[in-house]
């Protein structure tokens, strides 16, 4: 059956498909001259933003000096982390100058030839790589958002205690493709363990692949860096997050948001919380577009020379017993000519079948668990199944006998 909006002689469906074969993404449609948006990028009211109040204090996103001295920046980190949820860093030991190249790289590639773009255009999920697109859930969304997306997956490997010893078939999310069958990694202690290894760096377009290769470098350390300052700041010991596999698997997800001829009838990126334990963003220079929800506010995320944008993710939330919170967050879409950038890397646990919950060290008689425990499988899975905006991981794992 035909997806009918109020229209009926339109076809949302056929509309969307159309656009996903031309491979061209917003850019191409800017680029062919279009002066207005295809319907199907066209907000419900409910998510585009209202008008700003007159005389409304103006909100911003604190900023957190990491060469401060140890306790202060963790109890800045904490504090922002129990309320907002979002944060800026600077002075964290990444020169400005590889910041710059990752995004002006990423630019660059966004701004070639539909033609050149187009060999890396494709909707695999599981194909481990890069892929361009736009919009993840184009085909389950309500509606589109104005934006385009050049993603890299990085996969994890076998700590080679699998008894096939195969070498020459990797073994992804602890599946041994030798022997066809999943091999058990029970909290972290069993026949494998998922680790890290090198992505496919070949299959990056050429333009951005060595200033991303330096960004991921770059931002392991400094994921290990903060991972260990927010298990301070909850009490527990400083490699706990660490310990989960935390830091092994990660995406890397660049955005591109060219101007857009009708703002006000759409968004680049639809508010949403974040699935994973931690988000680490760099931004071009344009700003003002990305915004987080700060009670029945949202705070502008304005764009720091040199800062990165740090956010706590869903899985934090959870595994904090809700100390710490992942917020909604959106991105608006770009009424003037320069395009926005942003290259963001979600860091989640490698080890899918562990089961993972709020800390024990932060359970009690006055504090007893707010979520029960699942497999880090289960809760990929889930969150794939919905569109962006309608991830409310937290809530569905939430034991209902807890507030938050």
């Amino acid at each position: 059956m035909a997806s009918i909006t109020t229209e009926q002689n339109y076809d949302r469906l056929k509309e969307v498909k159309q656009f996903d074969e031309s491979k061209i993404g917003v850019k191409g449609l800017l680029d062919s001259g279009a002066t207005a948006i295809p319907r199907f990028f066209h907000q419900p009211p409910e998510n585009l933003p209202g008008p700003k109040p007159k005389n409304r204090p103006r909100l911003t996103v604190p900023v957190v000096d990491l060469s401060g001295q140890r306790s202060t920046v963790v109890e800045e980190i904490r504090r922002s982390a129990s309320t907002l949820g979002f944060f800026q860093v600077v002075n964290h030991g990444i020169s400005p100058s590889l910041i710059d190249s990752a995004t002006n790289g990423v630019k660059e590639f966004f701004e070639q030839s539909n033609e050149y773009k187009m060999k890396f255009y494709h909707r695999e999920e599981a194909t481990l790589g890069t892929a361009y697109s736009t919009n993840h859930d184009l085909y389950q969304s309500r509606a589109a958002s104005w934006r385009d997306t050049l993603q890299a997956r990085f996969k994890c490997e076998l700590n080679f205690d699998c008894e096939c010893e195969d070498e020459s078939q990797p073994h992804i999310f602890g599946y041994c493709r030798t022997q066809s069958r999943r091999i058990d990694a029970v909290h972290g202690i069993g026949s494998v363990r998922t680790a890290p290894v090198k992505p496919a760096w070949d299959a990056v377009p050429e333009m951005c692949r060595a200033a991303l290769a330096d960004w991921d470098k770059a931002v392991l350390g400094l994921g290990e860096k903060l991972t260990s300052i927010l298990s301070e700041g909850l009490g527990v010991k400083s490699d706990r997050l660490k310990e989960l596999s935390c830091l092994n698997a990660r995406s890397m997800v660049c955005h591109y948001y060219p101007r857009c001829p009708q703002p006000e009838l759409t968004v680049g990126l639809t508010a949403h919380t974040d699935p994973g334990v931690l988000t680490v963003l760099v931004q071009n220079e344009v700003g003002g577009l990305l915004q987080v929800k700060c009670g029945e506010d949202w705070a502008d995320v304005e764009a720091v020379p040199g800062a990165i944008v740090i956010n706590i993710g869903d899985l934090l939330q959870i595994m904090s017993n809700d100390k710490y919170k992942s917020v909604m967050h959106r991105v608006l879409a770009n009424p003037v000519e320069g395009a926005r950038v942003s290259i963001a890397v979600f860091f989640r646990p490698s080890i899918l079948q562990n089961l993972y919950g709020p800390f024990p060290e932060l359970i009690s008689a006055e504090k007893p668990a707010a979520y029960r425990e699942f497999t880090c499988e289960e809760y990929i899975t889930r969150f794939f199944k919905k569109e962006l905006n309608e991830k409310s991981l937290p809530n569905f794992y939430r034991i209902n006998n807890t507030k938050a």
